[in-house]
């Protein structure tokens, strides 16, 4: 029964996910985990997965801009204390 819905299951991943597969630059990835990702090792959200983004190389961050902004959450984080 397995055997029977491996291709299935390939052509599903080949078809949803092959955004996940094709190269791209570093930059090009932080970019998509800032504006797209929703779940990391983080946890849930867009919030966590901005989280994970900061834990990377500070030159492949988002722009100031985009960091400050996002930062002005701060006091609602220490409130909630989100787990990641």
């Amino acid at each position: 029964m397995f055997h029977e819905s491996l291709p299935t299951l390939k052509s599903y991943l080949k078809h949803y996910h092959t955004h996940t597969t094709q190269h791209k630059s570093f930059k090009t990835l932080i970019k998509w985990m800032w504006d797209e990702r929703t779940c990391c090792t983080f946890g849930d959200g867009p919030d966590a997965s901005r989280a994970s983004v900061l834990d990377d190389a500070t030159w492949a961050w988002p722009s100031n801009d985009q960091v400050r902004t996002w930062l002005e959450n701060w006091g609602r984080w220490e409130r909630e204390q989100p787990a990641w």
